[in-house]
């Protein structure tokens, strides 16, 4: 086992919460968030006691809010795993994409005594999703262009005089007709 050296468990234990990259916090039973470690203080910019309870939804964006406490009040009720996506504002007031995720520890009888969780900025993934999404999207009108030129192609020139006459000569007749109904 290794040394604590001077330090005592929970002070280093301590120590390990507030230098890992994930933001951790906990929360009683009820859902009260009851602490945040110091990457939490500094990435949001606040002390503790502007989060603490149900403080923190101050820094969550207006319109993730509803649905993050709403998420939040059915993990507990249920006491089932909580994993959601909602917008954080940064210290600097930026507003980035966080995955937070926390989990219930139960005493021997079930019951819950405590609620741990994380929180992890995942804004460079959603940028990444909604790159490929757009690409996606691209790439499928592309396609439609490429196979609407081979049809076109593959016509010949009777079918493109046929195309013609029905576009601009037929059609507009067609749609004059139409407006004098």
């Amino acid at each position: 086992m290794a040394s604590l050296g001077h330090e005592t468990g929970s002070k280093h234990l301590e120590r390990i919460i507030d230098s890992i990259p994930s933001l951790i916090h906990t929360a009683r039973p009820d859902g009260y968030l009851d602490y945040f470690n110091q990457r939490w203080l500094q990435y949001v910019g606040l002390p503790i006691e502007d989060l603490l309870g149900w403080k923190w939804t101050a820094v969550v964006h207006p319109e993730d809010v509803g649905a993050i406490v709403e998420k939040w009040h059915f993990s507990i009720a249920n006491g089932e795993l909580f994993l959601h996506e909602a917008r954080v504002r940064r210290a600097d007031g930026e507003y980035r994409w966080m995955l937070h995720h926390k989990v219930a520890v139960r005493d021997g009888c079930g019951q819950i005594v405590k609620w741990y969780g994380s929180s992890i900025d995942i804004e460079d993934r959603k940028r990444a999703e909604e790159q490929l999404r757009r690409s996606t999207q691209e790439l499928q009108r592309s396609e439609f262009y490429l196979a609407e030129g081979q049809r076109l192609a593959h016509m010949g020139i009777t079918g493109r005089m046929n195309f013609f006459k029905y576009t601009v000569l037929i059609r507009p007749q067609k749609r004059l007709a139409l407006s004098n109904i």
